[in-house]
C-alpha cells in the first residue's frame, strides 16, 4: 500500500524519485527502497514525505482514502 501511494503522490507532484528524496532530505537509494516496498520508513520519514508530497497526514499509510 505505502509503495503505491508514494509513487502516485510523487507523480501527481511531477517529481522524480531523486527530487523527492532531496526534498525529504533522505538518500535516493533509501527512497527507492521505500517505493519498491523493500524497506519501511520510520514515522519521522513518513511525516517528511507527506509534507513534501502535500498529502494529508496518515494518507501514505492508511488503508482508507
Amino acid at each position: 500500500m505505502l509503495k503505491e501511494r508514494l509513487k502516485t503522490a510523487r507523480k501527481r507532484k511531477g517529481l522524480t524519485q531523486v527530487e523527492c528524496a532531496v526534498l525529504a532530505d533522505i538518500r535516493f537509494a533509501r527512497y527507492s527502497d521505500y517505493e519498491r516496498g523493500l524497506k519501511e520508513p520510520t514515522q519521522e520519514i513518513i511525516c517528511k514525505l507527506e509534507s513534501v508530497l502535500e498529502v494529508k497526514p496518515g494518507w501514505l499509510t492508511s488503508i482508507n482514502d
